[in-house]
């Protein structure tokens, strides 16, 4: 598996989810969840390291132009989000991968480069 480079948090992180209706719940180290949407991994595929994201985002905000920059948001683009366990619940992500890729991130700086899967079926 590939994994993305993404600086983590140097102290307690907030929930920045933005279905999530917590309002920024903080979230001590190795106490959260990492959500990696598909679209973030469709962006970070081709750019694994922190030199390549920022080669790829100043690419994409010189081909927007100056009025295109101003409006362009990175942030669930090329970095997974930070939630809350409510969050993780809402958006019913397994919540064992959720964390352990928390923790990953917390301690080493990389995310896997995949969708984090959702919670199994239960009967």
């Amino acid at each position: 598996m590939d994994y993305c480079e993404c600086p983590p948090a140097r102290s307690y992180g907030l929930c920045s989810d933005d279905e999530c209706p917590c309002n920024n719940t903080a979230i001590p180290p190795a106490k959260g969840y990492l959500y990696i949407s598909q679209r973030v991994v469709d962006t970070r595929k081709d750019c694994l390291s922190r030199s390549e994201v920022e080669a790829k985002y100043a690419a994409m905000q010189k081909s927007m132009g100056a009025q295109g920059a101003v409006m362009f948001v990175a942030k669930d683009l090329f970095f997974p989000v930070v939630v809350c366990e409510v969050g993780a619940r809402k958006r019913n992500l397994d919540l064992n991968v959720a964390s352990a890729d928390y923790d990953r991130w917390e301690r080493t700086g990389k995310v896997p480069c995949r969708v984090t899967p959702t919670a199994p079926l239960t009967k």
